[in-house]
């Protein structure tokens, strides 16, 4: 098996190594360059998320696909449109944007949101299987893609990489995201704007923090007016979940899995969530993970989560559990194996 990534700021060797006992090979390639202005905003107008299609990584993954193989797996939507057309494609989609960009509104714009619906629903219509990760995401790709063959399958976390980390000294409330992706920002945006101050007023002791890429850009301004600080462009999450003793993910929508929601259950620091944030994990009888119904309820939750160590003990106890139980790699791998490699 080959796999192909996009060379990270970090150390690509720590995935190579975390692989080493398989049969899985790495290939790397740097980000690709931007075309001339002229040249992205043509293709851009015809149909967006063209760049790596058209990168010497999408050469490298064409020609690795002319040869034999079971099945290619493609972990996104730029990924899939590489290899458009070619037989016993699955594509992994993580959440739609055209329908995550009105998470803020007024930030999408009308035309954006056609040229992110043309892109993904395109490439969807012409890959094999689609492996949703939610069902929701699963129902929106059937409303839209009626033939489109789907499957569920979630995301997976191996609780083995991520050591439980000791709440703060000091009572710290926050949210990590990457505040270019709409639904990040407004859940940054309303834990500034209305949770921060009704906790606060609860409990005068407790810190506030923001932190994700270009969370000054977006949040600068808005924290440092209301006493919130701020922390850009992490590269480690550990480093902040290390600051946290509860986070706080409440995006007015949001579309699949949240990542940040599944650290915050391995690193052992209890989360507390709206429907969006929840995704994924409703068929799960206990995740340890407090599902809020209104804004009320997020600032209980959050303040008893504070106040009551016992509670604490139990959300983190639980939602360890349920990481091993529905999200381990070995879970995954065989509902990956059984309901989608399965079906080719």
């Amino acid at each position: 098996m080959t796999a192909f990534a996009i060379r990270s700021p970090s150390d690509v060797d720590e995935p190579r190594a975390y692989f080493d006992d398989t049969s899985v090979q790495f290939r790397y390639f740097d980000r690709p360059p931007p075309k001339p202005l002229v040249e992205r905003k043509l293709r851009s107008a015809w149909r967006s998320g063209w760049e790596l299609s058209v990168s010497t990584f999408g050469d490298a993954v064409r020609r690795e696909s002319a040869g034999d193989y079971d099945v290619i797996l493609a972990e996104e939507i730029g990924t899939a449109r590489i290899v458009e057309g070619f037989p016993r494609v699955v594509c992994s989609l993580l959440c739609l944007r055209h329908v995550d960009v009105d998470a803020i509104a007024g930030q999408g714009g009308r035309f954006r949101r056609w040229q992110l619906r043309r892109e993904e629903l395109t490439t969807l219509s012409r890959v094999t299987l689609v492996r949703t990760l939610t069902r929701r995401l699963e129902r929106l790709v059937k409303g839209a893609l009626p033939a489109a063959r789907t499957c569920v399958v979630p995301l997976c976390l191996d609780p083995h990489l991520y050591e439980p980390v000791p709440p703060p000294a000091e009572p710290t409330v926050g949210v990590i995201g990457s505040m270019h992706w709409e639904p990040s920002r407004a859940a940054a945006e309303t834990f500034i704007r209305r949770i921060v101050p009704r906790v606060r007023d609860a409990r005068p002791s407790t810190k506030f923090l923001v932190a994700g890429w270009k969370a000054a850009t977006y949040l600068g301004a808005l924290a440092r007016e209301a006493g919130v600080e701020v922390v850009d462009n992490v590269v480690d999450p550990r480093d902040m979940f290390r600051r946290l003793s509860v986070l706080v993910y409440t995006p007015r929508v949001g579309t699949g899995m949240k990542v940040k929601v599944l650290e915050a259950m391995a690193f052992g620091v209890p989360a507390v969530v709206n429907a969006e944030g929840y995704e994924g994990l409703e068929a799960e009888p206990d995740t340890g993970v407090s599902l809020a119904g209104s804004e009320d309820e997020v600032v209980d939750a959050t303040i008893e989560l504070l106040s009551d160590s016992a509670r604490r003990a139990r959300s983190i106890r639980a939602a360890r559990s349920c990481l091993e139980r529905a999200f381990a790699p070995e879970v995954v791998a065989d509902a990956l194996v059984a309901e989608a490699f399965g079906r080719l």
